[in-house]
């Protein structure tokens, strides 16, 4: 990160030729200066027009809502593009300029990080103001712990180290981009992990980390037509943080929750309700269906339940993990769809088994023509397994 701040005054108005002169940038250069999010010497610079029109005409609807910015980029801006990883990565300063009509002075608002990002095209980015930008640990500080824990370093491609040790694999990234990579099926807990002071990882919506030499990962597609294998990436704010971390997932507790060692038979609604409660599988559910019920379209978190379309009991470990085996279902569809009482085709519409009677079908206020709309191609093919062999007909 860079060591440079630059002298902005918090609540002062500055004109965009104003700024440029400060951080030493040519206000002649055009292009990205005037994109709204330029990058300059390691600094990010967001100007924001709020609830008003930029110098292209566009409203992007930027808001602050308690204390926080709703930002959203232009129209071709996604979470996968390397400017855009970098501006919500934590590692460089972003600073917040505001304006509410276009052509004024913008006020500066101070220094900003991400507390989540959403949406592709445009992406969408939740500011807060922070008194300072905070420091991350650096990768070398990371390989010293990951050694001092036991861990083998070895040099895996010209962007990654690997870290080993026993049945643990890690990937290490040579720069300081939210540089720690895990597996995700190692998380029994993504919430414990994240909550861990210091711990910083700003992307709370669907992402992850694809790197094709990460061969201890698992794949899934992502933007080619072949799978990559992919992971979790984080950074930290403190060398404490940083072992934490790591002695959470190292630990012995922690390798057999990984292997979710619950007999899956005898399994109670108890630990069944902890586990999709906990686990990062739910956590994926709620960015993928926008916190809202797959069917009803409810958004109310508490009442949702992360439900496993092929059953967890008959699922490889993988398939448990993987978030196209799963639905976002409020509590009473998820309950009849466990049962196999319902069902989906391939193009999201409800099906009713005969052995609901019309009453129960009124009473529990199911909606014959209801559909769920943008099912993945991984979803319709765990749907043809619970159509085929969990639905009553």
């Amino acid at each position: 990160m860079s060591e440079k701040q630059p002298a902005f005054t918090t609540g002062q108005k500055y004109t965009r030729d104003e700024i440029s002169e400060i951080i030493g940038q040519d206000k002649n250069s055009g292009g990205a200066w005037f994109t709204g999010h330029p990058k300059v010497n390691d600094e990010f610079f967001i100007f924001a027009n709020i609830q008003s029109s930029g110098r292209t005409g566009h409203n992007y609807n930027n808001e602050w809502i308690d204390g926080d910015l709703i930002w959203h980029g232009n129209n071709t801006t996604n979470i996968t593009q390397p400017h855009i990883i970098s501006m919500f990565g934590g590692q460089y300063p972003v600073h917040i300029f505001d304006r509410v009509t276009d052509r004024s002075p913008f006020t500066y608002k101070g220094l900003a990080v991400a507390k989540s990002v959403s949406g592709n095209q445009p992406v969408k980015i939740v500011w807060k103001i922070v008194n300072k930008q905070p420091s991350t640990v650096s990768v070398s500080n990371i390989l010293e712990s990951l050694k001092k824990h036991g861990f083998t370093i070895g040099n895996k491609s010209k962007k990654l180290y690997s870290a080993e040790r026993e049945q643990i694999k890690f990937y290490i990234k040579k720069n300081d981009n939210m540089p720690l990579v895990i597996n995700h099926n190692d998380v029994s807990s993504y919430d414990d992990l994240i909550n861990i002071a210091g711990v910083h990882r700003p992307l709370l919506d669907d992402h992850y980390y694809h790197n094709s030499n990460m061969t201890g990962f698992p794949k899934r597609l992502n933007e080619g037509q072949s799978s990559i294998h992919h992971g979790l990436d984080f950074a930290f704010t403190s060398q404490e943080a940083i072992e934490r971390f790591i002695e959470k997932l190292a630990s012995p507790t922690a390798l057999k929750a990984s292997g979710m060692d619950i007999d899956p038979v005898t399994e109670t609604e108890a630990t069944r309700a902890q586990r999709l409660g906990q686990t990062k599988f739910r956590n994926d559910l709620l960015r993928m269906w926008d916190k809202k019920c797959a069917l009803t379209h409810i958004e109310m978190p508490e009442i949702l339940r992360a439900s496993h379309i092929k059953p967890w009991s008959k699922s490889t470990p993988l398939e448990r993990h993987n978030p196209d085996n799963g639905l976002l279902l409020v509590v009473h569809i998820d309950c009849l769809f466990d049962k196999g009482l319902i069902s989906f085709n391939d193009d999201g519409s409800l099906l009713l088994s005969p052995k609901l009677s019309n009453e129960t079908i009124t009473a529990l206020a199911l909606n014959k023509n209801a559909k769920i709309k943008s099912l993945s191609e991984g979803n319709k093919m765990f749907l043809a397994h619970h159509r085929a062999n969990e639905f009553k007909t």
